[in-house]
């Protein structure tokens, strides 16, 4: 929040319930009356070079990870182990945002945040809270780079 709040951005703050058991974004927006497809989940990838990347995709979708591999540069990437995520980024799973995170991650924000939509909720860095603001803005402040990350039936596994 205080990213945001330094950076000039209005935002909204966004408390929800969850059970701790069950993390799954579909039940967090259903359970909290708010839309699936803009509630915003952070996922943090690694390259085969240990190199950090980080991606935002809605929580109706899936993320590619070979749009993303390829949108970076690189010829594979896979999701962090939930284990290795606080080391990384100072969050636990469920609570990751993409802002204030340890060291400035390459950010990928999937284009579909910026197709007829006024605001993204996102996590705001621990369990229990969203943040919402116009995706533009928060991709000037994360620095993001806008791609095509959604899995797609061309995608090969």
């Amino acid at each position: 929040m205080r990213t945001l709040a330094k950076n000039g951005i209005h935002y909204d703050v966004i408390p929800y319930t969850y059970e701790k058991e069950d993390l799954d974004v579909t039940k967090i927006a259903e359970d909290n009356h708010l839309p699936l497809h803009l509630i915003y989940k952070t996922l943090v990838c690694i390259t085969t070079d240990k190199s950090i990347v980080v991606a935002m995709i809605s929580g109706e979708d899936t993320l590619s990870t070979k749009k993303l591999a390829a949108s970076y540069g690189v010829k594979k990437i896979a999701l962090l182990p939930s284990i290795d995520l606080q080391k990384y980024t100072g969050y636990m799973r469920g609570g990751c945002s993409p802002l204030a995170m340890k060291n400035a991650y390459p950010t990928f924000i999937d284009k579909k945040a910026f197709e007829k939509t006024d605001k993204i909720y996102f996590n705001a860095g621990r369990k229990g809270l969203l943040l919402a603001c116009k995706p533009i803005l928060l991709k000037q402040v994360c620095q993001a780079i806008i791609a095509d990350l959604k899995q797609d039936d061309t995608d090969n596994f």
